[in-house]
């Protein structure tokens, strides 16, 4: 796979460098956004791969948090029971369609 490094302004991808593309041509774009100042090519074995990035407000890993299937139980516990009867039976299997509004499967 091919890393082409970019910048997102006006919403638009613009390549930071020259690209050797077809014009018009269509290509998959896997995003993996870097910290400030981050990434700036090659990591010391050769490999151009960027390194895994953390978003500008994430947190250090917290091993005395608790467990996230606990801070679900504890907001879905806030939720309450006549606002659960208003969701969908199928939710989970045409999650799609509420989304996005797509055809049922």
């Amino acid at each position: 796979m091919k890393s082409i490094p970019a910048v997102y302004e006006d919403g638009v991808f613009k390549p930071t460098q020259p690209v050797d593309l077809p014009d018009r041509c269509q290509v998959d774009i896997e995003v993996h956004v870097r910290p400030e100042g981050g990434f700036t090519g090659d990591n010391d074995n050769g490999d151009t791969e960027q390194p895994h990035a953390m978003g500008p407000n994430a947190k250090e890993f917290d091993p005395s948090a608790s467990p996230i299937e606990e801070r679900i139980v504890e907001i879905m516990g806030d939720v309450p029971p006549e606002v659960w009867d208003q969701v969908p039976a199928d939710l989970s299997a045409q999650v799609d369609h509420y989304l996005y509004g797509t055809p049922k499967r």
